[in-house]
């Protein structure tokens, strides 16, 4: 695992450290984004994400921009389970977007005895610092449970 895509993903995920493996990664400085691909584990503090393949965009002041997972993916933490074909991470404002994979409908389900809820559809979106969840592009077997 390169240490650059680890700093990167510390200060991406919760400002600290995480860990990164992946069967392949490759650093592209031109199109500034850093590649892993095959198994590919991103852990935190705070969250697991587990895909086929991952794009990380650094910002321009050294953090991370987003991340782009892709390839049934998983994230995971105490409270929140997503499942998608592709999930892109916005870490800025906390906002992860799930999408579907083809044929299939991205799922969000907060595990919470107090206020659980799962929503189903084309693109599910929630934010991991007010953990809501809302369902933005529906599919044919959309539901929402609160």
């Amino acid at each position: 695992m390169s240490i650059f895509g680890t700093l990167l993903l510390a200060v991406a995920m919760t400002g600290t450290s995480a860990k990164i493996s992946s069967e392949n990664r490759y650093l592209d400085r031109d199109k500034g984004f850093i590649y892993f691909s095959g198994k590919v584990h991103i852990a935190d503090v705070k969250y697991e994400l587990h895909s086929d393949r991952a794009y990380v965009f650094p910002a321009k002041d050294g953090g991370v921009e987003r991340i782009v997972a892709l390839g049934d993916v998983v994230m995971t933490n105490k409270a929140i389970r997503a499942y998608g074909g592709k999930l892109s991470y916005f870490v800025e404002n906390g906002v992860v977007d799930v999408h579907a994979a083809d044929g299939g409908e991205a799922l969000v389900r907060r595990e919470s005895k107090r206020n659980p809820q799962e929503a189903r559809g084309l693109k599910v979106r929630f934010n991991v610092k007010t953990r809501e969840i809302d369902v933005v592009e529906k599919s044919k077997n959309e539901k929402l449970k609160k």
